[in-house]
This record gives C-alpha cells, sequence and structure tokens, in this order.
C-alpha cells in the first residue's frame, strides 16, 4: 500500500508530492535539492529550480567554472599590473624628489640641483680620513664595518645644531656634502627610523662615498 501524505505546502493531496519516481533521491523530502545543493537551487523550497540544474550536465558545469576562472585570473593580472605601474611611479617620484618609502623604509636622495646632496657630519679624525682616502669611511676607528649615517636636509655649518638636529653621539668638527647621485642609493638607519627626534632626515649606506677635499668644509663652533 502506499504511502499517503498532505503536506501544508502541497497544492492538492498528493502521495509523495514533488517527488520522481524515477529518482529516489526525490522520495526523500528532508534532503535539498537531491543532495547536491553546489550545482543545484530551490528558489521556493519545494524542488530544485529546472532552469539550473547543471548537475544534469557536468561537463557544462566544467565549462562555466573554467570560464569564472579564466576572467577571475585575468582580473587579478590586470589589477596586478596596475598596481605594479602605480608601485612603479612612485619609487620614481621618490628618486627623482626624494622621501621615504613608507614599505622599506628606503630614503631616497632629492635629485634636484636645488636638494639633492648628501651631507655627512663627522668629527676631526673622520674627516682627515676622508680627505687623504677621498672616501668617506664605512667603516669605524678600530676598522670595522658600520652603515654610515648621512642626510639629505640641505647642509647646515653650526655644530652645535647638527649635534642636536641628527642626534650625534659627539659635536662635529666638520662636514662632508656631496652630490645625491655621488653617494649613491641610500637605505634606511639600523633604527629604522626616517627621521630624528629633532625633525632631521636621516638615512645610511654600507658603502663608502666618493669625497673631494673642497668638499669637507669645517663647522662653525
Amino acid at each position: 500500500m502506499a504511502r499517503f501524505m498532505t503536506p501544508d505546502w502541497a497544492a492538492k493531496p498528493t502521495a509523495v508530492p514533488y517527488a520522481s519516481f524515477g529518482n529516489p533521491q526525490s522520495l526523500n523530502l528532508y534532503s535539498y535539492v537531491k543532495d547536491n545543493p553546489t550545482a543545484v537551487r530551490d528558489p521556493d523550497g519545494h524542488q530544485e529550480d529546472d532552469d539550473v540544474k547543471r548537475d544534469e550536465n557536468p561537463v557544462e558545469v566544467k565549462e562555466d567554472n573554467e570560464k569564472w576562472d579564466e576572467a577571475g585570473r585575468a582580473l587579478s593580472a590586470e589589477r596586478y599590473a596596475s598596481q605594479s605601474e602605480l608601485n612603479t611611479r612612485f619609487i620614481e617620484n621618490l628618486k627623482a624628489n626624494g622621501g621615504d618609502d613608507p614599505v622599506t623604509g628606503m630614503c631616497y636622495a632629492p635629485q634636484s640641483k636645488a636638494e639633492g646632496t648628501v651631507t655627512r657630519y663627522m668629527g676631526p679624525a673622520e674627516a682627515a680620513k676622508s680627505e687623504s682616502s677621498g672616501y668617506i669611511p664605512n667603516v669605524d676607528p678600530e676598522g670595522n664595518p658600520r652603515p654610515t649615517h648621512v642626510t639629505t636636509d640641505p647642509p647646515m655649518d653650526s655644530a652645535a645644531g647638527a649635534k642636536q638636529k641628527y642626534e650625534l653621539p659627539t659635536t662635529p668638527t666638520h662636514r662632508a656634502t656631496v652630490p645625491a647621485s655621488q653617494a649613491g642609493e641610500l637605505g634606511p638607519t639600523p633604527d629604522g627610523r626616517p627621521r630624528t627626534s629633532g625633525g632631521g632626515s636621516q638615512a645610511a649606506t654600507n658603502n663608502p662615498i666618493p669625497v673631494k677635499p673642497e668638499q669637507i668644509k669645517p663647522l662653525n663652533q
């Protein structure tokens, strides 16, 4: 004897409403879209929508998925190229006008004639060594490698002012100011700060900086 049901949502009494006796999955009234929710939808809660029964055509489903994947990859590539171009322009602007890269901490010296200089404040021993060797050294007095701190600010001639602005451990006696192109590419200082507490810009390099004797000036004490 067949099971007879009259559920509230049936249009009229029927043995098994919204069922297809050729598909056993449809006889389970507690399942959703014949246990295939990833490929079929049920907009009214009765049975799957005939317009989107894509599970009956897996080839079509695969082709649709491939189209979406291809479109997603194309969009991602376009966005990446656009962002890459913006990043390139940003770095080029920093190199041309000077500034700090907030991502890498790299400090770029401005390339304009008015401000395109790099200055190193130093004591008498370093000034003498720089003048005789033709390079601002990248080692300490004991010969140990160390980063050379410099600034891209316009040079100042006050020894006390330089000590305060750039947080120097001792009062400098000389400054060496060279064109930015002569100093090469600068990186962040070991503490990672692009500016000192006194407001001075600071950068560093691990390479010796070429310098001419006339580029080394004494400071006002």
